[in-house]
């Protein structure tokens, strides 16, 4: 039996009836997805068991825990430092968890596939760019979704796991990385001067900085001017070359083998694979982000910046370790309502303060509940047309978060459920449906468009692109299939919404389970595509009558309360801002 890895097996290796395809990934964007799946063997997924998937979150947050620990301790040496792991946690722990999470998601695919099936021929190819570990955050999370990368991942566990294997002279590299956009002259020369004037007039006058605060232009400078700082709208990239990968400093990483297991893997390919900008360009980084941020800040606010900027982790930290206090907002969904979530639990950690939707959580006294500016600044508006906008989500191929939702190849499982829920509508609903496509699915090596069109839908693809709250003005009824920002934009505007997600993969906390009843028993939520669509089908002859009863108003507002707290907008600007005044 041949075991076929990634796509690129299945572009260099002849196909045979007996090859064994290590997951669904391997279909990279093939329309007839749902049939090669079927006719093909397919090796079962570790974390199709969710029992399985809730230890190793557990197994996975206490490794990443003393990793980082031990981490900080090394990195202070290399770099001459005496920070905390806080410090540390700040800049390299959204990479550290990412690499741990995924790294153990790969070894237990391979392991899997050893224990059940004899595998009788394995290629491994050349892989030019090894010895080439990402400049930054940003080029690995754009690295680790690519085949190429889980290529080279497979086969660093196929070879740990001593499984024979034979060697192919293809050479195979990082393809993200050749086909980066240059910037155009006038853009750079135009963000360039920007820079220089809000760095400025930063300097200046700010002790309150709000940086990637995932508001819209205006939003943003209403904010930071009605604190009396200059607005700060651009965040800085400035090019840092790639530099020579230095084995000595990474030698200060490898610890003596326990045991011939996962986390002696892991301590083989950790060093190997930490970005750049952490060790042999970290000095630099530093330099350029005291010199392109602004000094003498008290606060630090953002919504997206925490995770891939690390110029901004880097400044970030270096102030809070000078007293500066970091403010964290929640940028979308899935928080406080999901088993499991990691860049939760990352955010939670590095905050003095996180400001959410409306939702609280044991253990972290540092949670301020305020409205949602996001969902704040939204406006209901329908039709009574009776048609259906289906909200579609799409998720990458290979397992890249740990957090409950659909992983790697569950994501078929889900759009087979998404065509029969549309299948079971009747004809008239039929008719009245689109389908919002999600852009990402294409660049996770889906096609979702192809995918449709063979099941004889392409005339249901909504293809207006219009941001999604003014293409809900063109229907009566939104359906989602996701537990992230969409039902939470829907139910803040008082908009009908019927929300289907599987119990099996989206996993709900023991403390907002009682508000997801409560929207499941007025009819908002299924738990299953046969019951979501027989109850479209019942109320589409009267949507409001439905959506405007009092079950159904009740439960949304209870709802709303806890998980998507919103206001008017200026009020939401306003409240926003006197925290933020507060903490200086």
């Amino acid at each position: 039996m041949k075991l076929i890895k990634t796509a690129i097996d299945l572009k260099y290796q002849k196909k045979s009836s007996s090859d064994l395809y290590l997951g669904t990934w391997c279909f990279n964007k093939d329309p007839n997805f749902f049939n090669s799946v079927k006719d093909n063997n397919i090796n079962k997924y570790h974390w199709d068991d969710r029992d399985k998937y809730k230890r190793d979150f557990d197994y996975l947050s206490n490794l990443y825990e003393k990793t980082l620990k031990d981490f900080s301790n090394i990195l202070n040496g290399i770099h001459k430092l005496d920070r905390d792991s806080n410090y540390w946690r700040v800049i390299i722990g959204p990479w550290l968890r990412f690499f741990i999470d995924a790294l153990f998601d790969r070894y237990e695919c391979i392991r899997y596939a050893k224990e059940q099936h004899v595998i009788e021929k394995v290629t491994i190819y050349n892989y030019t760019d090894r010895e080439k570990p990402p400049i930054n955050f940003k080029e690995f999370y754009d690295d680790f979704m690519d085949d190429e990368w889980n290529e080279q991942i497979f086969s660093d566990c196929i070879k740990y796991q001593n499984i024979s294997y034979e060697t192919s002279n293809v050479e195979i590299g990082y393809s993200q990385r050749n086909n980066l956009r240059p910037i155009k002259k006038f853009t750079k020369y135009l963000k360039s001067t920007i820079l220089c004037y809000q760095i400025y007039l930063a300097n200046k006058y700010n002790n309150i900085a709000v940086i990637s605060p995932n508001l819209n232009i205006l939003d943003s400078i209403k904010l930071q001017t009605s604190m009396q700082q200059a607005p700060i709208l651009v965040s800085p990239e400035p090019e840092i070359k790639r530099v020579e990968y230095q084995n000595r400093l990474r030698e200060n990483f490898k610890k003596p083998k326990k045991s011939f297991g996962f986390e002696d893997f892991l301590n083989e390919l950790l060093y190997k694979n930490i970005p750049l900008s952490y060790i042999e360009s970290f000095s630099t980084y530093v330099k350029e982000s005291l010199y392109l941020y602004p000094k003498n800040i008290n606060v630090i606010y953002t919504a997206n910046g925490y995770q891939s900027d690390d110029m901004f982790k880097i400044w970030a930290a270096e102030s809070c370790a000078k007293g500066s206090k970091l403010v964290v907002g929640q940028h979308g969904g899935n928080f406080g309502t999901g088993l499991m979530n990691q860049t939760e639990d990352h955010q939670l950690k590095i905050s003095n303060s996180f400001i959410s939707w409306g939702w609280k959580r044991e253990g972290y006294s540092n949670i301020k509940t305020l409205p949602s500016i996001k969902l704040s600044s939204n406006s209901s508006s329908y039709n009574n047309s009776g048609r259906i906008l289906f909200v579609m989500a799409a998720f990458p191929r290979f397992f890249f978060c740990h957090y409950s939702m659909p992983i790697g190849g569950q994501f078929g499982q889900i759009l087979k459920s998404q065509i029969l829920l549309i299948r079971k509508l009747n004809k008239k609903n039929y008719n009245k449906l689109k389908i919002r496509l999600d852009d990402s699915g294409s660049h996770y090596g889906w096609s979702l468009y192809e995918l449709f069109q063979r099941h004889g839908m392409e005339d249901k693809i909504d293809t207006s692109n219009k941001p999604l709250m003014s293409n809900l003005t063109n229907f009566n009824l939104c359906v989602c299939n996701n537990n992230a920002t969409v039902f939470l934009e829907t139910l803040a505007i008082n908009y009908p919404t019927i929300i289907y997600l599987d119990p099996l993969y989206y996993e709900i906390r023991p403390e907002a389970t009682k508000l997801f009843d409560k929207l499941e028993e007025c009819g908002i939520l299924h738990k299953d595509s046969e019951s979501a669509s027989k109850f479209i089908n019942y109320i589409s002859h009267d949507i409001s009558k439905w959506w405007l009863s009092t079950k159904v108003q009740n439960a949304r507002l209870s709802f709303i309360r806890h998980f998507a707290n919103s206001s008017s907008r200026k009020s939401s600007l306003k409240k926003l801002s006197l925290f933020l005044k507060e903490l200086q």
